[in-house]
């Protein structure tokens, strides 16, 4: 059987730890996302030099 603590909150442990990964999860994608962005403009950048 899992020991479960609640906080002031109401909140229990495992649901604490589920809100964490997500935000940790959520903080991720947005540094993914802006290094694909970085990423699709040097290609276009690249691109529009060959074409040139």
């Amino acid at each position: 059987m899992e020991a479960v603590c609640e906080s002031r909150t109401g909140k229990r442990s495992s649901e604490k730890e589920d809100e964490k990964n997500r935000k940790k999860y959520l903080t991720d994608i947005k540094k993914y996302d802006k290094l694909l962005k970085l990423l699709e403009r040097a290609v276009v950048k690249k691109q529009q030099n060959i074409d040139n």
